[in-house]
């Protein structure tokens, strides 16, 4: 387990000049036998918002599919359909983005008692959009009451919403080990609550469990994170694959997003593709195959600044 508390979030991340990142996100589905048709969905199109602009985006398939087709789905996020009617051993999916990067401060977020940002303490307005989409729990995110009884040593009454999910980061960055391969999108939370191992989404269906078992309002982050960190610090973990995280929603409908696997504040390093209520709304592929025996699917990730050339 971690004892450092060197990542501690900032208060207020400051990002003063945008930035521009270049994401090549590779998957390569490797069939022991011929598939004769696959029929898939992907969310990898990074998003659109106040903090994020896609410049570009390129998506790549091999072989080429029959039909492709895009869509909304009833988070905001853009959604790819794809088939493939002709037999083949071998899938490859490339998607190339180009993304600029706006600064976010959470100085002014949060500052209330976490109490007031509770779904039943919320404004008519945010109880019948925003909020009411990620206050319940999914299959992924039940909270056992272990679980709530160690979010609440951070969420004691009146504590600032802003202060107590910072300390819950902390806390879970010094409690859990990132370990790859020790669990899958399957794996309970009870297995990960045992062992103290997983990885990104593990994490942040955790952390969505408590604070939505404490009656918050919080979203599961699909992304990418920098693959390599500003000069002088460590690389982050899970930096070279797809990452997950979390935001919470506080009384005037604004997220905090923090990174429990690194205990980051969300700024300039992470790039948002889709929001859902937890991993199953939103995994970068997924889909149906008949034919072709056992699949290894193999991804790689790399997030980089853009050369100014390019």
């Amino acid at each position: 387990m971690k004892t450092s508390t060197s990542n501690t979030p900032s208060r207020s991340p400051d990002c003063a000049k945008p930035v521009v990142l270049q994401i090549q996100h590779d998957t390569v589905y490797d069939f022991s036998q011929p598939a004769s048709l696959g029929y898939n969905v992907a969310w990898l199109r990074p998003l659109e918002n106040s903090h994020q602009r896609c410049d570009r985006f390129r998506l790549r398939m091999e072989p080429k599919p029959t039909f492709v087709s895009e869509h909304q789905d009833a988070y905001g996020n853009t959604v790819t359909y794809f088939e493939l009617h002709s037999p083949h051993r071998e899938f490859r999916i490339r998607s190339h983005s180009i993304v600029t990067l706006n600064s976010r401060s959470y100085e002014s977020l949060g500052r209330h008692p976490w109490e007031e940002a509770c779904f039943g303490s919320m404004s008519p307005e945010c109880q019948r959009t925003l909020a009411s989409h990620f206050a319940f729990p999914t299959l992924a995110t039940q909270a056992s009451q272990e679980m709530l009884d160690y979010a609440r040593i951070s969420f004691s009454p009146g504590r600032e919403l802003q202060e107590a999910t910072r300390d819950l980061c902390q806390r879970l960055y010094k409690d859990f080990r990132y370990k790859s391969g020790a669990t899958t999108i399957d794996t309970p939370l009870a297995e990960l609550w045992r062992t103290r191992e997983g990885v990104c989404q593990d994490f942040a269906h955790l952390s969505l469990a408590m604070l939505r078992g404490l009656g918050l309002s919080a979203c599961y982050v699909s992304g990418y994170l920098l693959t390599h960190p500003p000069k002088g610090e460590k690389k982050r973990l899970g930096a070279d694959a797809s990452h997950a995280w979390f935001g919470v929603l506080d009384a005037s409908c604004e997220w905090l997003f923090l990174d429990p696997t690194n205990n980051l504040w969300v700024n300039n390093e992470h790039v948002e593709v889709a929001r859902g209520r937890d991993y199953f709304d939103v995994p970068p592929v997924k889909g149906v195959s008949y034919g072709g025996g056992t699949d290894s699917p193999e991804v790689s990730v790399t997030v980089q600044p853009l050369v100014e050339e390019e």
